[in-house]
């Protein structure tokens, strides 16, 4: 095993057009038999530092160590790296213990010993029935287990997958998630996972490094990434159905403090231990005294007794109660609501999205799936304040 340390790492790619920098002062530490995973949208640098790490691209500037060892100039077979790519690369012609013994043949072992690795590897991926077979002949998820074997047959100190489940379908990337989570219990190997899907990074990693635009933008925990993102992208990227994002401004009305978009129509309210930092802000001058106000679906709830009124013949007369509304207490509790028109109910079985309105502004709740709206409907949700983000509108970094 080994911990892996990458200190203000570069990458830059000459072309025609200019100097691509796809990887930009990028500092990162794996802890020995840590599971972390690379996550981004595509061409966000998080292959490009996979493929540095293994040594199959140069480093513009920086330094890789694996256990404080200088790998830079190392070549990959000299780092024990082993690598699983999305395309399976497997030889069609070999068997499946063929392949998985392919590499121990190109390193000179005898076929008592290949065999005894193959027998345990087959087993670890349960692949034992097949070992006869050809890579044809087999589903995708057994061809992903083939690969994924192959790779961990040389016995590696660090395990990369590069989005090793793109080709999967829904129930197969779900075993095959099960299947890495045990694999990396059992071998406790350092592994770093590339992937653009979340919910796979989330469900899979220790910790996970987000990275956009070529910059490592947070590296935390699930908990971390969830609850405490560092900035704007971050908070949008985490969670499923996505966050929702309100540009405010901060407001005193009495001695209360509350965050109100530009006509007035919704507002909300923060919470108690963020007034002093918000009285401060509003007390500066130009630009500091807007927010971004940022919830997540799963914390709006529908309030219980408030709003279901019925639009039947008159939508715009609830459209205008939608935009006119400004939160309040609910009468229900202490936490404050929001009144908003219903544009859509999506049903997913365990659970519905509501889209809504509010004014101008649109957003998302996530419901109970016997919710019954209907479109034009203005229903009351409620949130509890702490539950509130606020990111600076100008750098879109977490302020509170």
């Amino acid at each position: 095993m080994a911990r892996i340390t990458l200190k203000n790492v570069n990458k830059i790619y000459p072309s025609r057009f200019g100097e691509v920098h796809a990887v930009k002062d990028f500092n990162l530490d794996v802890a020995d038999g840590e599971f972390v995973a690379l996550l981004g949208p595509s061409g966000c640098g998080k292959t490009s530092t996979l493929r540095m790490i293994v040594g199959l691209e140069q480093i513009t500037s920086g330094d890789i160590s694996f256990d404080g060892r200088r790998v830079n100039d190392l070549e990959p077979r000299e780092r024990n790296v082993a690598m699983a790519f999305e395309t399976y690369a497997l030889y069609p012609n070999f068997t499946i213990a063929e392949n998985l013994g392919f590499p121990l043949e190109v390193r000179g072992l005898d076929e008592p010993t290949r065999k005894k690795k193959i027998d345990r590897i087959a087993q670890i991926m349960r692949l034992e029935q097949i070992l006869d077979q050809k890579p044809p002949s087999l589903s995708g998820g057994e061809q992903q287990r083939v690969s994924l074997g192959r790779a961990l047959i040389r016995d590696p100190d660090v395990f990369i997958l590069d989005e090793v489940m793109s080709h999967l379908d829904a129930n197969l990337k779900f075993q095959m998630l099960l299947d890495l989570k045990v694999l990396h219990r059992e071998l406790g190997r350092t592994m770093i996972y590339v992937t653009h899907d979340q919910m796979e990074a989330l469900a899979l990693a220790d910790r996970v490094a987000v990275m956009d635009h070529a910059l490592l933008q947070q590296a935390g925990t699930r908990n971390e990434l969830y609850r405490t993102p560092a900035n704007v992208f971050v908070a949008d990227f985490i969670g499923e159905p996505p966050t929702n994002f309100f540009e405010m401004s901060i407001k005193t009305n009495g001695s209360a403090l509350q965050l109100s978009n530009s006509d007035g129509s919704l507002t909300l309210s923060p919470p108690a231990s963020h007034h002093t930092m918000l009285t401060e802000r509003a007390a500066m001058n130009g630009m500091a005294k807007d927010v971004i106000a940022a919830i997540r679906p799963q914390h709006l709830s529908l309030a219980n007794g408030i709003g279901s009124t019925s639009s039947t013949g008159s939508a715009s007369g609830s459209a205008d109660s939608a935009s006119g509304s400004a939160d309040s207490a609910s009468s229900t509790g202490s936490n404050p609501t929001i009144t908003a028109q219903v544009q859509i109910n999506e049903y997913l079985g365990e659970r519905s999205i509501l889209t809504l309105k509010n004014g101008g502004q649109a957003f998302r709740a996530l419901v109970p799936p016997d919710t019954a709206t209907r479109k034009g409907e203005t229903v009351a949700l409620t949130y509890d304040p702490e539950n509130l983000m606020l990111f600076d509108k100008d750098t879109k970094q977490l302020i509170a």
